[in-house]
Protein backbone atom coordinates (compact mmCIF):
# COMPACT_ATOMS: atom_id res chain seq x y z
CA UNK A 1 0.00 0.00 0.00
CA UNK A 2 2.66 2.68 0.85
CA UNK A 3 4.45 1.52 -2.35
CA UNK A 4 1.28 2.52 -4.50
CA UNK A 5 0.96 5.39 -2.57
CA UNK A 6 4.50 6.33 -2.94
CA UNK A 7 4.47 5.84 -7.21
CA UNK A 8 0.54 7.76 -7.26
CA UNK A 9 2.39 10.88 -5.43
CA UNK A 10 5.58 10.73 -7.64
CA UNK A 11 3.25 10.27 -10.69
CA UNK A 12 1.36 13.54 -9.94
CA UNK A 13 4.23 15.61 -8.99
CA UNK A 14 6.10 14.90 -12.04
CA UNK A 15 2.75 15.47 -14.09
CA UNK A 16 2.23 18.75 -12.45
CA UNK A 17 5.54 19.95 -13.46
CA UNK A 18 6.83 18.03 -16.83
CA UNK A 19 3.72 19.01 -19.15
CA UNK A 20 4.66 22.72 -19.16
CA UNK A 21 8.61 22.18 -19.20
CA UNK A 22 8.58 19.34 -21.75
CA UNK A 23 6.65 21.31 -24.64
CA UNK A 24 8.03 24.03 -26.66
CA UNK A 25 5.94 27.10 -27.14
CA UNK A 26 5.88 28.44 -30.68
CA UNK A 27 8.71 31.12 -30.98
CA UNK A 28 11.12 31.72 -28.11
CA UNK A 29 10.55 33.68 -24.26
CA UNK A 30 12.29 36.81 -24.87
CA UNK A 31 12.99 39.38 -22.52
CA UNK A 32 14.87 43.26 -22.99
CA UNK A 33 16.28 43.96 -19.88
CA UNK A 34 17.67 47.60 -18.53
CA UNK A 35 18.59 49.64 -21.50
CA UNK A 36 19.94 53.00 -22.14
CA UNK A 37 20.77 55.15 -25.18
CA UNK A 38 23.20 52.68 -26.52
CA UNK A 39 23.10 49.06 -24.52
CA UNK A 40 20.84 46.16 -24.19
CA UNK A 41 20.82 43.71 -22.82
CA UNK A 42 18.31 40.06 -23.81
CA UNK A 43 16.96 37.08 -21.84
CA UNK A 44 16.03 34.21 -24.41
CA UNK A 45 14.47 31.33 -22.66
CA UNK A 46 15.71 28.43 -25.45
CA UNK A 47 15.91 24.50 -25.35
CA UNK A 48 19.55 23.89 -24.17
CA UNK A 49 20.29 20.78 -26.34
CA UNK A 50 19.85 23.08 -30.06
CA UNK A 51 22.88 25.22 -31.36
CA UNK A 52 21.76 28.63 -31.80
CA UNK A 53 22.70 31.81 -33.94
CA UNK A 54 21.39 35.24 -33.59
CA UNK A 55 21.45 38.29 -35.66
CA UNK A 56 20.92 41.88 -34.73
CA UNK A 57 20.99 44.41 -36.87
CA UNK A 58 19.53 48.37 -37.90
CA UNK A 59 16.46 48.21 -39.95
CA UNK A 60 16.91 51.27 -41.94
CA UNK A 61 20.33 50.39 -43.25
CA UNK A 62 20.59 46.36 -42.37
CA UNK A 63 23.74 47.10 -40.44
CA UNK A 64 24.73 44.17 -38.40
CA UNK A 65 25.29 44.42 -34.54
CA UNK A 66 27.49 42.20 -32.85
CA UNK A 67 26.93 41.02 -29.58
CA UNK A 68 29.39 42.15 -27.10
CA UNK A 69 28.67 39.27 -24.93
CA UNK A 70 27.17 35.80 -24.57
CA UNK A 71 26.19 33.70 -21.38
CA UNK A 72 24.10 30.50 -20.86
CA UNK A 73 23.18 29.33 -18.23
CA UNK A 74 21.64 25.81 -17.59
CA UNK A 75 20.39 23.18 -15.03
CA UNK A 76 21.17 19.53 -15.18
CA UNK A 77 17.48 18.83 -14.59
CA UNK A 78 15.67 21.20 -17.11
CA UNK A 79 15.66 21.28 -21.04
CA UNK A 80 15.98 24.65 -20.88
CA UNK A 81 18.56 27.31 -20.88
CA UNK A 82 18.61 31.07 -20.34
CA UNK A 83 21.05 32.91 -23.00
CA UNK A 84 21.70 36.32 -21.92
CA UNK A 85 23.02 38.79 -24.86
CA UNK A 86 24.09 42.05 -24.62
CA UNK A 87 24.66 44.43 -27.45
CA UNK A 88 26.36 47.69 -27.21
CA UNK A 89 27.29 51.09 -29.63
CA UNK A 90 23.11 51.33 -30.48
CA UNK A 91 21.02 54.83 -31.42
CA UNK A 92 17.82 56.42 -30.06
CA UNK A 93 15.78 56.50 -32.36
CA UNK A 94 16.86 53.20 -34.83
CA UNK A 95 14.51 50.30 -34.79
CA UNK A 96 16.77 46.83 -34.63
CA UNK A 97 15.37 43.64 -35.93
CA UNK A 98 16.48 40.79 -34.17
CA UNK A 99 16.30 37.26 -35.24
CA UNK A 100 16.91 33.95 -33.38
CA UNK A 101 17.59 30.53 -35.66
CA UNK A 102 18.59 27.30 -35.39
CA UNK A 103 22.38 26.57 -36.60
CA UNK A 104 20.28 24.93 -39.93
CA UNK A 105 19.27 28.10 -40.35
CA UNK A 106 15.52 28.05 -39.30
CA UNK A 107 14.49 30.93 -38.12
CA UNK A 108 12.38 30.58 -34.71
CA UNK A 109 11.34 34.15 -33.65
CA UNK A 110 11.50 37.49 -34.80
CA UNK A 111 11.64 41.08 -32.95
CA UNK A 112 12.04 44.67 -33.15
CA UNK A 113 13.54 46.55 -30.57
CA UNK A 114 14.81 49.89 -29.50
CA UNK A 115 16.77 51.90 -27.05
CA UNK A 116 16.11 54.03 -23.82
CA UNK A 117 16.96 57.34 -23.83
CA UNK A 118 17.04 58.04 -20.13
CA UNK A 119 17.28 61.74 -20.95
CA UNK A 120 13.82 62.32 -22.28
CA UNK A 121 11.83 64.89 -20.87
CA UNK A 122 8.04 63.29 -21.64
CA UNK A 123 8.03 59.84 -20.82
CA UNK A 124 5.76 56.65 -20.35
CA UNK A 125 5.55 53.45 -17.71
CA UNK A 126 3.76 50.28 -17.74
CA UNK A 127 3.83 49.79 -14.01
CA UNK A 128 2.87 46.12 -12.79
CA UNK A 129 2.65 43.56 -9.75
CA UNK A 130 1.35 40.30 -9.36
CA UNK A 131 1.94 38.27 -12.35
CA UNK A 132 -0.02 34.57 -11.88
CA UNK A 133 0.74 32.77 -14.62
CA UNK A 134 -2.28 30.35 -13.92
CA UNK A 135 -4.84 32.74 -14.37
CA UNK A 136 -7.18 33.58 -17.47
CA UNK A 137 -6.74 36.85 -19.30
CA UNK A 138 -3.03 38.07 -18.84
CA UNK A 139 -2.48 37.83 -23.00
CA UNK A 140 -5.09 40.81 -23.49
CA UNK A 141 -3.66 42.55 -20.70
CA UNK A 142 -0.20 42.34 -21.85
CA UNK A 143 -1.33 43.56 -25.24
CA UNK A 144 -3.48 46.28 -23.59
CA UNK A 145 -0.28 47.51 -21.53
CA UNK A 146 1.59 47.30 -24.63
CA UNK A 147 -0.27 49.46 -26.96
CA UNK A 148 0.40 52.34 -24.81
CA UNK A 149 4.09 52.33 -25.94
CA UNK A 150 5.39 52.43 -22.65
CA UNK A 151 9.21 53.35 -22.51
CA UNK A 152 9.49 51.04 -20.07
CA UNK A 153 7.84 48.56 -17.94
CA UNK A 154 8.72 48.48 -14.26
CA UNK A 155 7.68 45.05 -12.67
CA UNK A 156 7.73 45.14 -8.94
CA UNK A 157 7.36 41.94 -7.49
CA UNK A 158 5.03 38.77 -7.51
CA UNK A 159 6.61 38.24 -11.35
CA UNK A 160 6.83 34.53 -10.54
CA UNK A 161 4.81 32.67 -8.54
CA UNK A 162 7.11 29.65 -7.19
CA UNK A 163 5.17 29.00 -4.10
CA UNK A 164 1.71 28.22 -6.48
CA UNK A 165 1.80 25.02 -7.41
CA UNK A 166 1.51 20.83 -5.56
CA UNK A 167 5.20 20.45 -5.34
CA UNK A 168 5.47 23.51 -2.90
CA UNK A 169 2.32 22.67 -0.77
CA UNK A 170 3.40 19.20 -0.07
CA UNK A 171 7.23 19.16 -0.17
CA UNK A 172 10.09 21.79 1.15
CA UNK A 173 11.15 24.45 -1.50
CA UNK A 174 13.83 23.07 -3.82
CA UNK A 175 16.37 24.88 -6.13
CA UNK A 176 14.95 22.78 -9.02
CA UNK A 177 10.84 24.01 -8.37
CA UNK A 178 12.41 27.97 -8.04
CA UNK A 179 13.81 27.15 -11.49
CA UNK A 180 11.23 25.30 -13.05
CA UNK A 181 8.41 28.13 -12.13
CA UNK A 182 10.43 30.58 -13.71
CA UNK A 183 10.72 28.31 -17.12
CA UNK A 184 6.74 28.04 -16.84
CA UNK A 185 6.05 31.67 -16.40
CA UNK A 186 8.90 32.57 -19.11
CA UNK A 187 7.07 30.58 -21.58
CA UNK A 188 3.62 31.51 -20.77
CA UNK A 189 3.34 35.06 -20.28
CA UNK A 190 2.76 37.49 -23.27
CA UNK A 191 4.56 39.96 -22.15
CA UNK A 192 7.76 37.48 -23.40
CA UNK A 193 6.08 37.17 -26.56
CA UNK A 194 5.64 40.70 -27.91
CA UNK A 195 6.66 41.53 -31.22
CA UNK A 196 7.97 44.64 -29.91
CA UNK A 197 10.32 44.49 -26.85
CA UNK A 198 9.82 46.98 -24.11
CA UNK A 199 12.66 47.49 -21.45
CA UNK A 200 12.09 45.55 -18.02
CA UNK A 201 13.12 46.91 -14.55
CA UNK A 202 12.26 44.23 -12.21
CA UNK A 203 11.97 43.82 -7.94
CA UNK A 204 10.91 40.49 -6.26
CA UNK A 205 8.12 40.17 -3.43
CA UNK A 206 7.59 37.48 -1.83
CA UNK A 207 5.89 34.99 -4.49
CA UNK A 208 8.98 35.15 -6.78
CA UNK A 209 11.47 35.32 -3.71
CA UNK A 210 9.81 31.30 -3.34
CA UNK A 211 8.66 32.48 0.34
CA UNK A 212 4.68 33.50 1.05
CA UNK A 213 5.32 36.51 3.11
CA UNK A 214 9.22 34.99 3.38
CA UNK A 215 11.63 36.90 5.72
CA UNK A 216 15.87 36.71 5.64
CA UNK A 217 15.12 32.72 7.08
CA UNK A 218 14.13 31.19 3.90
CA UNK A 219 16.79 28.63 3.62
CA UNK A 220 16.98 29.18 0.03
CA UNK A 221 17.54 33.30 -0.15
CA UNK A 222 21.00 33.18 -2.07
CA UNK A 223 19.90 30.38 -4.46
CA UNK A 224 16.53 32.18 -5.17
CA UNK A 225 18.29 35.57 -5.82
CA UNK A 226 20.94 33.75 -8.44
CA UNK A 227 18.25 32.39 -10.16
CA UNK A 228 15.58 35.22 -10.06
CA UNK A 229 18.73 37.45 -11.55
CA UNK A 230 19.45 34.76 -14.75
CA UNK A 231 15.80 35.13 -15.92
CA UNK A 232 15.47 39.30 -15.15
CA UNK A 233 19.51 40.96 -14.84
CA UNK A 234 20.36 44.24 -14.11
CA UNK A 235 24.05 44.34 -14.50
CA UNK A 236 26.30 45.67 -17.47
CA UNK A 237 24.38 48.61 -18.32
CA UNK A 238 26.08 52.02 -17.35
CA UNK A 239 23.86 54.05 -15.66
CA UNK A 240 22.84 51.32 -13.55
CA UNK A 241 24.07 50.56 -10.18
CA UNK A 242 23.50 47.64 -7.89
CA UNK A 243 21.82 47.59 -4.47
CA UNK A 244 21.68 44.62 -2.09
CA UNK A 245 19.87 41.52 -2.29
CA UNK A 246 18.21 42.04 -6.03
CA UNK A 247 17.91 45.93 -5.24
CA UNK A 248 19.47 48.36 -7.72
CA UNK A 249 19.34 52.51 -8.79
CA UNK A 250 18.86 53.40 -12.12
CA UNK A 251 18.42 57.55 -13.23
CA UNK A 252 15.74 57.39 -15.93
CA UNK A 253 13.94 60.96 -17.20
CA UNK A 254 15.87 63.17 -14.52
CA UNK A 255 14.08 60.56 -11.72
CA UNK A 256 16.15 58.42 -9.84
CA UNK A 257 14.62 54.94 -9.50
CA UNK A 258 15.33 52.48 -6.57
CA UNK A 259 14.16 49.04 -6.93
CA UNK A 260 14.27 47.96 -3.02
CA UNK A 261 14.92 44.11 -2.18
CA UNK A 262 11.71 43.69 0.58
CA UNK A 263 12.08 40.18 1.68
CA UNK A 264 16.09 38.85 1.63
CA UNK A 265 16.51 40.82 4.88
CA UNK A 266 13.69 41.54 6.71
CA UNK A 267 13.07 40.28 10.03
CA UNK A 268 9.95 37.82 11.45
CA UNK A 269 7.07 39.61 12.45
CA UNK A 270 6.97 38.50 15.52
CA UNK A 271 10.72 39.88 16.99
CA UNK A 272 9.95 42.88 18.26
CA UNK A 273 13.15 44.29 19.24
CA UNK A 274 15.08 43.70 16.30
CA UNK A 275 12.84 45.16 13.82
CA UNK A 276 14.21 45.61 10.18
CA UNK A 277 11.93 45.64 6.85
CA UNK A 278 14.98 46.53 4.15
CA UNK A 279 18.07 45.42 6.49
CA UNK A 280 20.45 47.57 7.85
CA UNK A 281 23.12 47.62 4.86
CA UNK A 282 20.51 48.60 2.56
CA UNK A 283 18.63 51.13 4.40
CA UNK A 284 21.82 52.94 4.35
CA UNK A 285 22.48 52.33 0.66
CA UNK A 286 18.98 53.76 0.01
CA UNK A 287 19.66 56.61 2.36
CA UNK A 288 22.75 57.63 0.44
CA UNK A 289 21.52 57.86 -2.96
CA UNK A 290 18.51 59.55 -1.86
CA UNK A 291 21.05 62.45 -0.28
CA UNK A 292 23.39 62.14 -3.39
CA UNK A 293 20.73 62.98 -5.61
CA UNK A 294 19.48 66.24 -5.84
CA UNK A 295 16.01 65.77 -7.69
CA UNK A 296 13.16 62.99 -6.73
CA UNK A 297 13.28 59.56 -5.62
CA UNK A 298 10.87 56.93 -6.48
CA UNK A 299 11.27 54.18 -3.67
CA UNK A 300 10.03 50.70 -5.38
CA UNK A 301 9.23 47.87 -2.98
CA UNK A 302 6.93 44.85 -3.64
CA UNK A 303 4.69 45.39 -0.62
CA UNK A 304 3.29 48.55 0.91
CA UNK A 305 5.11 51.13 3.01
CA UNK A 306 1.84 52.85 4.35
CA UNK A 307 -0.13 49.96 5.28
CA UNK A 308 -1.01 50.31 8.57
CA UNK A 309 -4.41 50.43 7.88
CA UNK A 310 -4.81 47.20 6.59
CA UNK A 311 -4.07 43.31 7.74
CA UNK A 312 -1.62 42.27 5.58
CA UNK A 313 2.05 42.77 4.89
CA UNK A 314 4.13 45.87 4.56
CA UNK A 315 6.23 48.23 5.83
CA UNK A 316 4.28 50.33 8.50
CA UNK A 317 2.15 47.63 9.45
CA UNK A 318 4.81 44.75 9.80
CA UNK A 319 7.74 46.78 11.36
CA UNK A 320 6.10 49.82 12.96
CA UNK A 321 8.87 50.74 14.74
CA UNK A 322 11.33 50.34 11.98
CA UNK A 323 9.55 52.23 9.95
CA UNK A 324 8.99 55.22 11.90
CA UNK A 325 13.21 55.40 12.27
CA UNK A 326 13.07 55.14 8.27
CA UNK A 327 10.69 58.30 7.48
CA UNK A 328 12.78 60.68 10.18
CA UNK A 329 15.72 59.80 8.88
CA UNK A 330 13.67 60.77 5.29
CA UNK A 331 12.84 63.57 6.69
CA UNK A 332 15.84 64.66 7.61
CA UNK A 333 17.36 64.33 4.18
CA UNK A 334 14.84 66.52 2.59
CA UNK A 335 15.81 65.50 -0.95
CA UNK A 336 11.96 64.41 -2.11
CA UNK A 337 10.88 60.85 -2.74
CA UNK A 338 8.03 58.94 -4.01
CA UNK A 339 6.64 55.50 -3.07
CA UNK A 340 5.68 52.99 -5.59
CA UNK A 341 4.41 49.38 -4.27
CA UNK A 342 2.90 46.32 -5.30
CA UNK A 343 1.30 43.19 -3.61
CA UNK A 344 -2.65 44.16 -2.68
CA UNK A 345 -4.26 43.06 -5.74
CA UNK A 346 -5.53 45.89 -6.13
CA UNK A 347 -5.01 49.56 -6.96
CA UNK A 348 -4.57 53.18 -5.17
CA UNK A 349 -2.98 56.43 -4.75
CA UNK A 350 -2.48 57.71 -2.08
CA UNK A 351 -1.85 60.90 -0.22
CA UNK A 352 0.79 61.24 2.12
CA UNK A 353 0.35 64.79 4.21
CA UNK A 354 2.92 67.32 4.49
CA UNK A 355 3.37 66.93 7.93
CA UNK A 356 4.93 63.40 7.97
CA UNK A 357 8.05 64.16 5.46
CA UNK A 358 8.31 68.06 5.50
CA UNK A 359 6.48 68.02 2.29
CA UNK A 360 3.78 66.65 0.34
CA UNK A 361 4.24 63.27 -1.11
CA UNK A 362 2.55 60.11 -2.32
CA UNK A 363 2.35 56.06 -2.94
CA UNK A 364 1.29 54.62 -5.94
CA UNK A 365 0.34 51.06 -5.53
CA UNK A 366 0.03 48.66 -8.90
CA UNK A 367 -1.72 45.09 -7.96
CA UNK A 368 -2.20 42.94 -9.98
CA UNK A 369 -2.03 42.82 -13.71
CA UNK A 370 -3.39 38.95 -13.69
CA UNK A 371 -4.10 37.79 -10.38
CA UNK A 372 -6.74 36.94 -7.88
CA UNK A 373 -8.80 40.11 -6.45
CA UNK A 374 -10.93 40.83 -3.68
CA UNK A 375 -13.91 42.77 -4.19
CA UNK A 376 -14.85 45.11 -0.57
CA UNK A 377 -11.12 45.12 0.14
CA UNK A 378 -12.11 49.42 1.09
CA UNK A 379 -15.16 48.62 2.73
CA UNK A 380 -13.62 46.17 4.79
CA UNK A 381 -10.12 48.21 5.28
CA UNK A 382 -10.52 51.92 4.32
CA UNK A 383 -7.27 54.04 4.05
CA UNK A 384 -7.41 57.10 5.52
CA UNK A 385 -5.01 58.40 2.75
CA UNK A 386 -6.35 57.02 -0.42
CA UNK A 387 -7.39 59.53 -2.94
CA UNK A 388 -8.16 57.25 -5.78
CA UNK A 389 -8.53 53.33 -5.55
CA UNK A 390 -10.11 49.88 -7.32
CA UNK A 391 -10.65 46.89 -6.12
CA UNK A 392 -12.23 44.18 -6.85
CA UNK A 393 -10.88 44.07 -10.41
CA UNK A 394 -7.42 42.80 -11.83
CA UNK A 395 -5.26 45.98 -13.29
CA UNK A 396 -2.54 47.52 -14.36
CA UNK A 397 -1.50 51.22 -14.43
CA UNK A 398 0.15 53.36 -17.11
CA UNK A 399 2.15 57.00 -15.99
CA UNK A 400 2.75 59.63 -18.40
CA UNK A 401 5.21 61.83 -16.88
CA UNK A 402 6.80 65.54 -18.16
CA UNK A 403 10.32 66.74 -16.11
CA UNK A 404 11.11 69.92 -15.99
CA UNK A 405 14.13 70.62 -13.91
CA UNK A 406 13.01 69.56 -10.35
CA UNK A 407 9.42 69.47 -11.62
CA UNK A 408 7.30 66.70 -12.50
CA UNK A 409 4.45 66.22 -13.79
CA UNK A 410 2.27 62.68 -13.42
CA UNK A 411 -1.11 61.39 -14.92
CA UNK A 412 -1.82 58.00 -13.97
CA UNK A 413 -4.28 55.80 -15.19
CA UNK A 414 -5.42 52.55 -14.20
CA UNK A 415 -6.78 50.28 -16.38
CA UNK A 416 -9.03 47.03 -16.00
CA UNK A 417 -9.66 44.41 -18.69
CA UNK A 418 -10.48 45.97 -22.11
CA UNK A 419 -8.83 49.00 -21.69
CA UNK A 420 -11.43 49.62 -19.10
CA UNK A 421 -10.21 53.38 -17.34
CA UNK A 422 -10.79 52.41 -13.30
CA UNK A 423 -9.23 55.80 -12.38
CA UNK A 424 -7.27 58.95 -13.53
CA UNK A 425 -5.48 61.08 -11.18
CA UNK A 426 -3.14 63.81 -12.01
CA UNK A 427 -0.17 64.84 -9.75
CA UNK A 428 2.43 67.96 -9.54
CA UNK A 429 5.39 67.50 -7.87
Amino acid sequence: MNRIVYIFAFLLLTHCQMIPLSRSPEGLAILQGPTNQSETQLVVLALKNEKYTHLLKEKSSGKVIKAVSEQKVERSHSPWAVYTVQYKELKVGETYQLSWSKKNGEILDERELTTLDPKKNQWTLGLVSCMADKVEGQKAQWLDLASNNPDAIFMIGDNVYIDWGIKSKMLSMTTQEIWNRHVETRNTLEVFRLKKLIPIYSTWDDHDYGSGDGDLSFHLKDESKEIFRQFFPAHRIRGLEMGRGVGFSVELFGQQFLFLDDRSFRTPKHLKSTQSHFGDSQSTWLLQKVQGFSGRTWLMSGDQFFGGYHPFESFQGDHPQDFKNFLFSLKKIKNPVLFVSGDRHLSEVMAIPKKILGYPTYEITSSGIHSTVHPGSFEKNPNPYMVKGADGIINYMVIKGISQGKRTHLEIFDFGPNRKLLFQHEIAL
